[in-house]
């Protein structure tokens, strides 16, 4: 028994573990739902049939079978909030009692705490308005009219903003603006389509009508709370698991647009019941009442009635069929005439004596209908009757009569066999058309015909005809030309032996379908081979020719279109090479058709860790975004607002913050450029450039800058930047310090006004300024003059450096006072050195004589010399 358990608790786990996998949820994503296995949704709890909640107060609908699928996909709760109205889903939606709206159209407003889902329920906004106000079919037409909208729906913000000439009405829901509507209280209600059809059938309100379309539709997306990205994520994935079968099986559930059946309407019952009521209490009188003998008598005296008035009415309706009958004939515009068999006239309209020149009835009456005829014409109708009587009817019969004067008339007859009830011939009937009118039209249209021809002949399009077989009957002089083929050699020739024979089947076989089907015309393109195999492409414009429901052949025009296909050829491998470099960009490169991306390159996905375009695409760039941007703009307000320059502009470049599918923040340096600026189809073409490194390269630059500034700042030495030119454009708090006078007062001058009177030469310095900002680095001596007069010495070194992104100079100055005086002094002191020197020499060589003088004497004593005589030149 625990490892019958073990198995099935293993087999939940990987079931589980599939279902995750299915989603391609991240680690991240995952450990978040682990974290919230409870999500609280709230519902429009009056939008059947998307959503609502029944009489026993569950939650029904096709949002609520979305949310059950995706509950069952993340195997987490759903737990419904119950609101009275759609204001406070709202309000609990803005302080974070609920997390999630199951089924809510995308606003700036909503934008500014909730995040959107691609959205799953598409549903156009109607006008909905009483009989009388049909006209009322567009937004335009509700100009200066009251139209009552629900509260806080999306529709009253769209109208607000684009037709602000309408009346709007607030109504406190769906149910209320149609009541108003059909008791005139307001002029019409705009609604989404299933909602206004629900409700309609629901309350029985059968004077309204649906009397147009709004240019605007409920795209209904799930709302989740901005500050969970990770559940936007997770359902925006669960969204894309459901299939777009099971999508339609769900809508189709729930909305049909037929007209519901009159036994299925409560109000139909409702009138059934009071009927049969009524109809039963009378019964029961009647029968109380009748039950007496004089039943009987009044049954017998009423069907004696009824027969009377059946019997009247049978005749009245004899009479007055006879008369319609009567009516119709007297009032055809075609001649109608009765003859027997042997051709006498019985009987003649007022058209047919009209048509042949009689007076009256009499005046044709008993004559024979062949002494209508000319000579050949008798025969050939004589010969006609037995095929009349075979067949029952002979139609469109041309030929001349003579009228009561002599003269002819073309006519057009059509005859009909009428028999007995023993099938016997008994009369020919026959109608008579006066065809002189469209004879005359024939002849003008012969004459345009040959007018036409001549026309055809000498213009540049390709006229043709064929018979039913496909073989040419007429080609004007440009095929001639074209094919450089004599048309006496193409007459008579099959179409398709000019067609190219990679073209053909499928050529024959779409002329086949229009000739089946009778179309009338078609345009297609397919390629040609000329007689000397000429290769090139044609455009058809075919019509099928039928006389009388037959085919006889086809006509057209043609027209040489090759250089168009090498154009649209040489477009076709533009566009591959668009492609290839829209695909292959290191850039991150989008499409954006208003307002929303509809394209992507591979540099996009792995920019923002997706698996596939399909996750960012259909989607507002505000949603691949933070809530905010640096500046602390909205992002959908703000990319709305950069969209707008690039269509006015043409092109924006800017710097924005985006989100990766993880959560993450990045910049990204962006350039809009405006493709189509049309209104109902603006195209903008979008390029990212992740500037992650540069950013972090300018903070440590600006880093760097502020260490370099607080080391320039806080040196004992005096330290100058200055320009090629050796204006000062910055100087340090040593400079300052070192001559007295305040940073402000260095700023754009040159040295010269610090330069002592006649010590410098300042031409030569200037040169080793310009060395120094050419690269060559100088190190000289200058002596300077403070503030107060006070003239002092100073090492200077200048060398090239950057300063605020520029090239400049450096210069380093040290005051070198103390070490002069103290050079000076040792000059001096060197100096008493020398004399104290050559005195002492000068004694020593006194002596050294001395010593001398005493040895010789010593020597003379006989004596040993006393002292040691230093040479001379040791002495020295």
């Amino acid at each position: 028994m625990e490892i019958l358990k073990k198995t099935i608790l293993f087999l939940v786990m990987i079931f589980c573990l599939q279902q995750l996998t299915a989603l391609h949820l991240t680690p991240a994503e995952t450990a978040w739902l682990e974290d919230h296995p409870v999500i609280r949704i709230a519902p429009d709890p009056q939008f059947p049939p998307i959503e609502w909640f029944d009489e026993n107060d569950e939650y029904r609908g096709i949002a609520a079978e979305f949310m059950d699928l995706i509950s069952q996909q993340l195997e987490i709760e759903f737990e419904v909030v119950r609101c009275n109205n759609w204001n406070e889903v709202l309000s609990k939606a803005q302080n974070r009692e609920v997390d999630m709206l199951p089924a809510a159209a995308q606003t700036p407003d909503r934008a500014e705490y909730m995040l959107f889902s691609r959205p799953h329920l598409v549903f156009p906004g109607v006008i909905i308005t009483t009989e009388r106000n049909r006209e009322l079919k567009d937004s335009q037409k509700l100009y200066n009219r009251k139209v009552g909208i629900v509260s806080d729906y999306v529709w009253q913000e769209f109208i607000k903003h684009d037709h602000p000439q309408v009346e709007i009405v607030e109504v406190e829901n769906v149910i209320d603006g149609l009541r108003k509507v059909s008791t005139d209280e307001i002029d019409a209600l705009i609604a989404t389509l299933p909602i206004a059809l629900y409700y309609i059938e629901q309350e029985g309100i059968h004077n309204l009508v649906v009397a147009g379309q709004t240019e605007y539709e409920t795209k209904l997306s799930i709302l989740t709370r901005n500050d969970w990205p990770h559940l936007h994520s997770i359902i925006n994935k669960a969204l894309n698991n459901i299939s777009e079968e099971k999508k339609k099986e769900i809508i189709q559930k729930w909305i049909t647009l037929k007209p519901v059946p009159l036994f299925s309407r409560k109000i139909f019952w409702i009138v059934t019941f009071s009927i049969l009521i009524g109809v039963a209490l009378i019964v029961l009188l009647s029968f109380l009442w009748n039950f007496s003998l004089k039943k009987q008598v009044k049954l017998k005296t009423r069907e004696l009635e009824e027969d009377i008035v059946r019997r009247k009415k049978a005749e009245e309706d004899l009479a007055a069929s006879e008369e319609k009958f009567r009516s119709l004939i007297e009032s055809s515009n075609d001649g109608i005439c009765l003859q027997d068999m042997q051709g006498k006239i019985i009987f003649a309209n007022k058209r047919k004596l009209q048509i042949l020149g009689y007076d009256n009835e009499k005046q044709l009456l008993g004559s024979n209908v062949f002494d209508l005829l000319k000579g050949t014409e008798k025969q050939r109708f004589k010969e006609m009757i037995p095929i009349l009587i075979e067949k029952g009817f002979l139609t469109n019969i041309e030929t001349e009569v003579v009228k009561r004067d002599g003269s002819t008339l073309a006519v057009d007859l059509n005859f009909k066999l009428i028999s007995d009830e023993n099938c016997n011939p008994k009369f020919i009937m026959d109608t008579m058309r006066d065809i002189t009118q469209r004879k005359e039209y024939e002849k003008e249209i012969t004459a345009s015909e040959k007018t036409m021809r001549a026309l055809v002949a000498g213009t540049k399009a390709m006229f043709f005809s064929t018979d039913l077989r496909g073989r040419f009957t007429y080609l004007n002089q440009t095929i001639e030309e074209f094919f450089n083929v004599p048309t006496s050699e193409m007459i008579g020739r099959f179409y398709l032996r000019f067609v190219h024979p990679q073209d053909r089947h499928w050529v024959h076989q779409h002329y086949q379908k229009q000739i089946k089907y009778k179309t009338p015309s078609t345009f297609i393109e397919f390629r040609y081979t000329g007689m000397n195999n000429k290769i090139g492409w044609v455009s058809f414009l075919v019509n099928p020719l039928f006389d009388h429901g037959r085919f006889v052949g086809l006509s057209g025009v043609a027209q040489d279109i090759t250089e168009r296909k090498q154009a649209e050829n040489l477009l076709v491998k533009a566009e591959k090479k668009y492609r290839d470099l829209f695909e292959k960009s290191e850039d991150a490169i989008l499409i954006i058709h208003n307002r929303k991306f509809v394209d992507c390159n591979q540099a996009t996905i792995n920019m923002l860790r997706y698996h596939n375009k399909d996750e960012l695409l259909n989607t507002h760039p505000s949603e691949l975004s933070p809530e905010k941007q640096p500046d602390g703009k909205m992002s959908f307000t703000k990319a709305n607002e950069m969209m707008e320059i690039a269509i006015k502009k043409g092109s924006h470049r800017f710097e924005w913050d985006h989100k990766r599918s993880d959560g993450e923040v990045f910049p990204v340096e962006v350039l809009l450029t405006a493709i189509s600026s049309d209104k109902d189809n603006q195209i903008i073409h979008t390029v990212w450039r992740d500037i992650t490194e540069r950013k972090q390269a300018e903070e440590a630059l600006k880093q760097s800058e502020k260490n370099y500034r607080d080391i320039f700042n806080n040196a004992t030495d005096a330290i100058y930047i200055q320009d090629r030119e050796c204006r000062f454009l910055d100087v340090n708090r040593g400079a300052i310090e070192m001559y007295g006078y305040p940073k402000e007062f260095f700023l754009g001058k040159t040295p010269e006004f610090l330069s002592a009177p006649g010590k410098n030469d300042l031409n030569k310095i200037a040169g080793f300024v310009k060395d120094a900002f050419n690269g060559i680095s100088r190190q000289y001596d200058f002596w300077g003059i403070k503030k107060n007069g006070e003239v002092f010495p100073k090492i200077v070194r200048s060398q090239k450096g950057i300063y605020l992104g520029k090239a400049v100079v450096v210069t380093f100055a040290i005051d070198i006072t103390e070490r002069k005086k103290a050079e000076e002094t040792l000059k001096k002191r060197m100096k008493e050195l020398e004399i104290f020197n050559d005195a002492a020499v000068n004694r020593e060589i006194m002596l050294n004589e001395a010593r001398k003088e005493i040895n010789e004497l010593l020597e003379k004593l006989g004596k040993e010399p006393k002292y040691e005589i230093v040479k001379q030149q040791d002495l020295s």
